[in-house]
């Protein structure tokens, strides 16, 4: 994981944690606001293995195990 001080971040956008019960739509949400330039682009985080909802979609995926 790369490590950074943060007066070296890039511009500021938004940071979002989506949580929830299973099956309650989080990563379809995730999904959607990849399609917006409001919202995107989006970084999925991977902790469950829980990524097919987004198969057909152009999100970068990340997986912690």
């Amino acid at each position: 994981m790369d490590v950074r001080e943060p007066s070296n971040r890039a511009e500021a956008g938004w940071f979002c944690l989506f949580y929830g019960l299973t099956d309650s739509g989080k990563t379809h949400l995730l999904g959607t606001a990849n399609d917006s330039e409001i919202t995107g682009p989006t970084l999925f985080v991977d902790i469950e293995e829980g990524d097919l909802t987004l198969s057909d979609q152009d999100i970068d995926v990340v997986t912690i195990r």
